[in-house]
């Protein structure tokens, strides 16, 4: 199984129905297809290469919804390691993240970004740790950084608690 997540959608001004996001992944012949939230969450099966799937889906996504799609694809072993590898505390207080990165130049690029005394990023497997004061992810320092446009292609973040939804329904 894999996951695939899609970068933007049903924020911006860009909707897309879960429905209607079902139906461009069955049409690419992809099967056991499910949908987590409405936040561009897609499980599914195939047996083509990443990159194959990666550039399928983004080139779909484009002429289906009329948008520059961007997404992330990861196997489903992968999703399943995120969660015991995060590797910070789970605090009432504080929002944990991962950043999956589709370049090992932004990775490295995104380590080096300024943080506040109260953030904490750190490198894991094919992504990027980060914990942030509840209230404070688009004003952190590194959050306001992460959004820049430069990120937009080779990045998206989910909430530990989003991946663990995900990997709930992979099971």
């Amino acid at each position: 199984m894999f996951v695939c997540l899609l970068r933007g959608i049903n924020v911006n001004g860009i909707k897309i129905k879960n429905h209607d996001l079902k139906i461009v992944f069955e049409q690419l012949g992809f099967t056991d297809v499910m949908l987590v939230l409405q936040t561009g969450n897609v499980i599914y099966n195939t047996d083509l290469d990443l990159a194959v799937q990666k550039e399928m889906i983004e080139n779909a996504l484009r002429e289906t919804f009329n948008y520059e799609a961007f997404v992330i694809v990861r196997d489903a072993q992968e999703m399943h390691s995120l969660i015991d590898d995060y590797p910070f505390d789970l605090k009432d207080d504080m929002q944990p993240y991962v950043i999956f990165v589709n370049s090992d130049v932004v990775m490295q690029d995104l380590l080096l970004l300024p943080r506040d005394p109260d953030e904490f990023v750190q490198l894991g497997n094919n992504v990027v740790y980060w914990t942030v004061r509840k209230g404070m992810t688009l004003d952190s320092k590194f959050g306001n950084a992460l959004g820049k446009k430069m990120y937009k292609s080779d990045t998206t973040s989910r909430n530990l608690r989003t991946i663990e939804k995900i990997v709930a329904k992979i099971k």
